[in-house]
Protein backbone atom coordinates (compact mmCIF):
# COMPACT_ATOMS: atom_id res chain seq x y z
CA UNK A 1 0.00 0.00 0.00
CA UNK A 2 1.05 3.69 -0.34
CA UNK A 3 3.81 4.69 2.56
CA UNK A 4 4.96 1.25 2.65
CA UNK A 5 8.48 -0.01 1.89
CA UNK A 6 8.54 -3.59 0.60
CA UNK A 7 11.29 -6.04 -0.66
CA UNK A 8 9.83 -9.17 -2.96
CA UNK A 9 11.87 -11.69 -3.79
CA UNK A 10 10.78 -13.30 -7.48
CA UNK A 11 11.80 -16.83 -6.89
CA UNK A 12 10.56 -20.41 -7.54
CA UNK A 13 10.71 -23.83 -6.23
CA UNK A 14 13.64 -25.67 -7.84
CA UNK A 15 15.98 -22.71 -8.12
CA UNK A 16 18.81 -23.91 -6.20
CA UNK A 17 20.36 -20.08 -5.00
CA UNK A 18 16.80 -19.35 -3.88
CA UNK A 19 17.04 -21.94 -1.38
CA UNK A 20 20.81 -20.98 -0.20
CA UNK A 21 19.55 -17.03 0.36
CA UNK A 22 16.15 -17.42 1.93
CA UNK A 23 17.23 -17.94 5.90
CA UNK A 24 18.82 -15.18 5.58
CA UNK A 25 16.38 -13.28 3.81
CA UNK A 26 13.85 -13.99 6.44
CA UNK A 27 16.44 -13.02 8.93
CA UNK A 28 16.66 -9.33 7.60
CA UNK A 29 13.25 -8.74 6.98
CA UNK A 30 12.01 -9.95 10.39
CA UNK A 31 14.81 -7.58 11.51
CA UNK A 32 14.12 -4.74 9.31
CA UNK A 33 10.40 -5.05 9.84
CA UNK A 34 10.55 -4.62 13.58
CA UNK A 35 13.01 -2.10 13.69
CA UNK A 36 12.09 0.24 10.13
CA UNK A 37 8.82 -1.19 9.17
CA UNK A 38 10.22 -2.89 6.12
CA UNK A 39 8.21 -5.45 4.81
CA UNK A 40 9.27 -8.29 2.78
CA UNK A 41 7.65 -11.32 0.74
CA UNK A 42 8.15 -13.56 -1.43
CA UNK A 43 7.09 -14.64 -4.89
CA UNK A 44 6.98 -17.69 -6.45
CA UNK A 45 7.51 -16.84 -10.36
CA UNK A 46 6.28 -20.38 -11.39
CA UNK A 47 3.10 -20.41 -9.39
CA UNK A 48 -0.17 -19.64 -11.95
CA UNK A 49 -0.56 -17.18 -15.20
CA UNK A 50 -1.14 -14.59 -12.97
CA UNK A 51 2.19 -14.83 -11.10
CA UNK A 52 4.05 -15.82 -14.36
CA UNK A 53 2.17 -11.94 -15.35
CA UNK A 54 3.73 -10.37 -12.95
CA UNK A 55 7.28 -11.82 -13.21
CA UNK A 56 6.88 -10.67 -17.16
CA UNK A 57 5.71 -7.10 -16.21
CA UNK A 58 9.28 -7.04 -14.09
CA UNK A 59 11.31 -8.74 -16.77
CA UNK A 60 12.59 -11.28 -14.45
CA UNK A 61 14.94 -13.75 -16.80
CA UNK A 62 16.55 -15.40 -13.87
CA UNK A 63 15.90 -16.49 -10.22
CA UNK A 64 16.00 -15.31 -7.49
CA UNK A 65 15.74 -11.24 -8.01
CA UNK A 66 14.79 -8.66 -5.19
CA UNK A 67 12.79 -6.16 -6.23
CA UNK A 68 12.06 -2.84 -3.39
CA UNK A 69 9.25 -0.88 -3.53
CA UNK A 70 8.63 2.41 -1.76
CA UNK A 71 5.19 4.09 -2.18
CA UNK A 72 4.03 1.56 -4.85
CA UNK A 73 7.22 2.82 -6.78
CA UNK A 74 10.07 0.40 -8.11
CA UNK A 75 12.91 1.87 -6.09
CA UNK A 76 15.79 -0.66 -6.59
CA UNK A 77 16.27 -4.47 -8.23
CA UNK A 78 18.74 -6.77 -8.39
CA UNK A 79 19.53 -10.14 -9.47
CA UNK A 80 21.23 -13.16 -8.15
CA UNK A 81 21.91 -14.55 -4.24
CA UNK A 82 24.11 -11.69 -3.33
CA UNK A 83 23.87 -11.13 0.64
CA UNK A 84 25.80 -7.84 0.38
CA UNK A 85 23.61 -6.13 -2.12
CA UNK A 86 20.69 -7.66 -0.20
CA UNK A 87 21.26 -6.36 3.48
CA UNK A 88 22.60 -2.83 1.66
CA UNK A 89 19.04 -2.96 0.03
CA UNK A 90 17.44 -3.44 3.60
CA UNK A 91 19.67 -1.06 5.33
CA UNK A 92 19.44 1.63 2.61
CA UNK A 93 15.46 1.63 2.51
CA UNK A 94 14.89 0.82 6.55
CA UNK A 95 17.15 3.88 7.07
CA UNK A 96 20.14 1.54 8.72
CA UNK A 97 17.46 0.99 12.10
CA UNK A 98 19.89 -2.21 12.82
CA UNK A 99 22.88 0.00 12.74
CA UNK A 100 21.72 2.49 14.28
CA UNK A 101 20.14 1.03 17.71
CA UNK A 102 23.73 -0.77 18.15
CA UNK A 103 22.90 -4.26 16.69
CA UNK A 104 25.29 -3.67 13.56
CA UNK A 105 24.49 -4.79 10.12
CA UNK A 106 20.28 -5.10 11.12
CA UNK A 107 21.65 -7.82 13.83
CA UNK A 108 22.31 -10.05 11.25
CA UNK A 109 25.62 -11.74 11.03
CA UNK A 110 27.49 -10.72 6.95
CA UNK A 111 29.00 -13.75 5.83
CA UNK A 112 30.55 -11.49 2.56
CA UNK A 113 33.38 -11.58 3.67
CA UNK A 114 34.11 -14.48 4.23
CA UNK A 115 36.69 -16.90 2.04
CA UNK A 116 35.13 -19.74 -0.25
Amino acid sequence: SKNDTVIIEFMTDWCGACKSIEEYYDELGKEFGSTDGVRYARLNCDKNKQTKKVTATYNIKSYPVFAAFRDENLASRFDGADKGKLEAMFERLGGGGGKKKGKGKGGVKSNKNKQR
